[in-house]
């Protein structure tokens, strides 16, 4: 699940490269990669939080 979800996010943000990106003009081309700067931050640190965080030793595995 982890791998698939992954592999989405990869896809998405290769479309937003190759296809989206093309059809804006300055500004809003500009606008759209600190969107997505933006929201990739916010995905990784909640990756970092949810996924990766440490096990305390009361949890099981």
């Amino acid at each position: 699940m982890r791998w698939g979800s992954l592999a989405f996010l990869v896809l998405t943000i290769g479309k937003v490269f190759l296809h989206d990106l093309g059809e804006l003009e300055d500004l809003y081309r500009v606008a759209s990669l600190v969107g997505l700067a933006l929201s990739l931050i916010l995905v990784s640190v909640a990756y970092q939080r949810f996924v990766f965080r440490k096990r305390s030793s009361g949890e099981e595995t």
